[in-house]
């Protein structure tokens, strides 16, 4: 369990690696689990992160930030080895794995309206002045991941699906 000074630590250290300008949204999330100890995981998934900012590779796709989060998330609670389960279980694992990353999607897009970074640029007015919203967003996003690494097992089962393309309920 991740308590809330660690929380604390972790977005404040985000908001300090992507304001310096020295990292990308992605890697500054994912530097400041690594570094804080919120994710136990070496320094080396940063590298991981590096083609996400800009929504991956500056096409404006998916918030990097919220990638390397999902990604942190992932590392904890992912599946390691989906061929270690019978076939006949995968696809239910999967789903039941899936519930903490709609919730995760979900939580954003109902904060920031869009998980695009290109339509997050157009809200600040255009890519120079993203930071407007992304000096924010960067560590409300590093809040969001450790809120997800710290759910059990059993309390994200019981997450609702959200909009999502299977229609799962």
């Amino acid at each position: 369990m991740i308590n809330e000074e660690m929380k604390k630590s972790a977005m404040q250290r985000a908001e300090e690696n992507y304001a310096g300008g020295n990292m990308n949204c992605a890697e500054a999330v994912m530097e400041s689990l690594v570094y804080t100890g919120a994710l136990n995981a070496p320094r080396k998934v940063v590298a991981m992160t590096c083609g996400f900012g800009g929504g991956g590779g500056m096409t404006g796709n998916s918030c990097g930030a919220l990638c390397a989060a999902i990604m942190a998330v992932g590392h904890e609670w992912g599946r390691e080895d989906p061929y270690a389960l019978p076939a006949e279980e995968r696809t239910r694992n999967l789903r039941m794995k899936g519930r903490r990353f709609n919730n995760m999607m979900h939580e954003f897009t109902q904060k920031f309206g869009t998980a695009l970074c290109r339509d997050i640029c157009k809200q600040a007015g255009g890519y120079p002045k993203r930071r407007d919203i992304c000096d924010k967003l960067v560590p409300w996003t590093t809040g969001l991941a450790v809120d997800h690494l710290n759910l059990s097992e059993k309390e994200s089962d019981a997450l609702p699906y959200h909009e999502n393309i299977a229609e799962l309920k």
